[in-house]
């Protein structure tokens, strides 16, 4: 675009722009301050418009720049200060509680029971060590019982051949060969003669059976292996009313598994027998095994 210069009769420069018509106040305004000596920029009235739309413009950018700004700020704050993200955490859902079972009879029951409702033990006992009782009853008495010395009790024992209920004591076997061996031959006999009538030449050896009128008896039982060898064993038997007078007699184990003697066993009859047997500890037997008939042997 080319601009186009005058001068005017007062040497001011007067600029104007083509296109643009210059306004009377402009002129008048020229006029006057070349009376004064000092030069003035003649504007069309659209170049105030433009100069306004400038500002403006100028304006609105400043507000977004600032509204920019303060966006990015705004941004940047609340980046800084945003909470940490919440990690939710699997939560294992909680299990049903096991059943409780009685550690004396293995029965359910509920898990705070004091007491075993089918078999009564109290539950805060199990583990703890019971004391040895006193037999409640003859029952807690029955089986095979082997002690330290081997001496071997049994209730009930029916070697008698009668339906009472007895205890038998039986010490320990012994070989007897040289006791039969000798009788013999002090009496001129053989050692087969002998025992094809052993049941006589037994009480001659040992003496008689002693009974007792309550039905208790002492005495020996025999027996001959293959090889000819005789052997004996001291027995003896007690009735069931002397049993229940030496109740105390006897410690039962909390399980049930052993027995104790404790003071003397008396027989409380005319046989004037005892059995000491403090200390002793007899084990029980968990297979059965026959009885041996009185007087009998293998």
């Amino acid at each position: 675009m080319r601009l186009f210069s005058r001068y005017n009769l007062s040497g001011v420069a007067d600029v104007s722009f083509p296109g643009f018509r210059t306004s009377p106040y402009a002129a008048h305004s020229c006029a006057r301050e070349a009376r004064s000596g000092t030069p003035a920029a003649v504007l069309h009235p659209g170049a105030y418009r433009l100069e306004k739309l400038l500002h403006s413009l100028l304006f609105v950018s400043l507000a977004l720049l600032l509204l920019v700004t303060g966006c990015a700020t705004t941004d940047t704050a609340l980046a800084e200060n945003e909470p940490e993200p919440v990690v939710e955490l699997e939560v294992e859902p909680i299990p049903e509680p096991e059943p409780f079972y009685c550690p004396f009879c293995g029965a359910e029951i509920p898990e705070d029971s004091v007491f075993c409702h089918k078999c009564g033990e109290k539950i805060e006992d199990f583990g703890k060590e019971k004391p040895w009782h006193v037999p409640e009853s003859l029952d807690e008495l029955i089986g095979e019982w082997t002690g330290e010395t081997g001496v071997i009790i049994n209730y009930p024992d029916y070697s008698l051949g009668t339906w009472s209920r007895m205890l038998s004591f039986a010490w320990p076997e012994r070989d007897a060969t040289a006791l039969w061996d000798r009788y013999a031959e002090d009496n001129g006999l053989s050692a087969d003669d002998m025992w094809e009538k052993r049941n006589v030449y037994r009480a001659a050896i040992y003496g008689d059976v002693q009974s007792d009128e309550n039905g208790s008896q002492s005495g020996y039982i025999v027996r001959r292996d293959y090889y000819g060898n005789i052997y004996d064993q001291r027995m003896l038997f007690v009735s069931e009313k002397i049993i229940r007078d030496n109740i105390n007699f006897f410690l039962v184990s909390p399980d049930g598994s052993q027995i104790k003697m404790q003071g003397i066993f008396r027989m409380f009859s005319d046989m004037n027998f005892t059995i000491n047997g403090i200390g002793a500890l007899y084990s029980k037997v968990e297979e059965e095994t026959e009885p041996v008939m009185w007087g009998t042997e293998w």
